[in-house]
């Protein structure tokens, strides 16, 4: 095995930090430099992971962190672990650890469809601990409307449900369509279930996903807020927490 690998894939990731937000070329160089690094070893998956899982942070942006105010979060699209470790030429959005959910979200956020959605469903588990946040239904009924039956095949499950992942609820074999949910805990039974993690929290878990308002004994119904909108929950559960609005803060597009 190759002498100082982790050493040298720190050495790596020193040149990158203090630079703010990364631009592409900064993580492919970096990418490429650990594709050397792995020709001449028989490198331990965990030794790289916890390196890419380095550059992946810096890479979402630190002026995107720095600008977090409270009550604000960031999401970001996870990619499958093994093209994060060896790189590929191909769009990132291609390369997500579920790239049909990855493509669905992109384009909800891009539409604004989640802009003054609620977090309608944020339940505790069987063991009494907080499970999962759901939203992801329209507070207006033509829009509902616009969606429903909009249906979308699944993927393969390649990220776990973990605390502050992100998935489409689903009703069975490819029926997810606009609704999510956020883990509030290890949920990972739910990989065996087909539910795949498309997106993380990487600002505001503690302070937004788990401070949202709980404290109803029922479950709203998902017929009564597709058929009345907002104006059911706003009138039934009015301290049901929202989403203001959501955006696409970073991307990255090859030239």
């Amino acid at each position: 095995m190759f002498e100082g690998l982790s050493e040298k894939l720190s050495g790596i990731f020193d040149k990158l930090t203090g630079r703010g937000a990364l631009s592409e070329a900064d993580v492919d160089a970096a990418m490429r430099e650990v594709r050397r690094a792995l020709l001449e070893a028989d490198v331990a998956l965990d030794v790289v992971r916890s390196f890419v899982d380095k550059v992946r942070a810096q890479a979402i942006g630190a002026n995107v962190i720095k600008s977090v105010t409270p009550g604000q979060m960031v999401v970001k699209i996870v990619h499958d672990e093994l093209v994060d470790m060896l790189g590929s030429e191909a769009d990132p959005i291609d390369l997500a650890a579920a790239p049909r959910g990855a493509d669905r979200i992109y384009y909800l956020v891009k539409a604004r469809f989640f802009d003054g959605v609620k977090f309608f469903r944020v339940v505790n588990g069987s063991d009494g601990k907080p499970f999962v946040a759901q939203f992801g239904m329209s507070g207006d009924t033509a829009v509902t409307r616009a969606w429903h039956g909009t249906r979308i095949p699944d993927d393969s499950v390649r990220r776990s449900n973990v605390r502050g992942t992100l998935a489409f609820a689903a009703g069975g074999p490819n029926t997810r369509t606009t609704q999510v949910y956020v883990n509030f805990s290890d949920n990972s039974r739910l990989d065996r279930q087909g539910f795949a993690v498309f997106g993380e929290v990487v600002a505001g878990m503690a302070t937004v996903v788990d401070e949202l308002y709980r404290g109803y004994p029922d479950v709203p119904s998902q017929d009564s807020i597709a058929r009345q909108g907002n104006a059911y929950l706003t009138r039934k559960y009015p301290r049901l927490d929202g989403v203001e609005k959501a955006r696409v803060v970073q991307e990255w597009r090859r030239e």
